[in-house]
């Protein structure tokens, strides 16, 4: 056989090679933005159910906290899980006990380890989210500063 054949043969049987690589590469980055498009996903809705639970206490409110919890166990990692459960101590605790600005600041640690999570890193601290989290902080209505509503 001729170089002419092998490179015949070879070029045909590397192009499928490399297809093929190329395929499972590929799969695997749409894996991971469909991983995390599901996480983002989880953690609005978790974030949306807690802040609403915050502000109202209703039984309703109670149950869509509870099963947005459901989808966060299925897709958040450890220590997002773990932070969850910070939040969960806190927030069942004796609110004389730990005060209002205890549970905003366990809520901020798990906001930017969801951050981290999402955008593999952050460059933001909790000091920094603190004041933008409406989690017993309501935004005011107006420029005036309300003693209550500042952080």
């Amino acid at each position: 056989m001729t170089i002419a054949n092998w490179i015949g043969i070879l070029v045909p049987v590397l192009g499928v090679i490399g297809a093929a690589l190329l395929y499972v590469f590929q799969r695997r980055i749409d894996r991971r933005e469909i991983i995390r498009s599901e996480k983002k996903k989880a953690y609005q809705e978790f974030l949306n159910a807690l802040f609403e639970h915050a502000e109202h206490r209703t039984a309703e409110t109670r149950i869509a906290y509870d099963r947005s919890k459901i989808a966060l166990v299925l897709v958040a990692p450890d220590p997002i899980i773990k932070e969850v459960v910070s939040v969960q101590e806190m927030a069942t605790m004796d609110m004389d006990a730990t005060g209002p600005a205890d549970v905003h600041a366990t809520a901020i640690g798990l906001i930017v380890e969801m951050r981290r999570d999402c955008f593999d890193d952050t460059n933001l601290v909790a000091s920094e989210l603190e004041y933008v989290m409406p989690i017993g902080k309501p935004t005011p209505l107006t420029a005036v500063p309300e003693g209550h509503y500042e952080p």
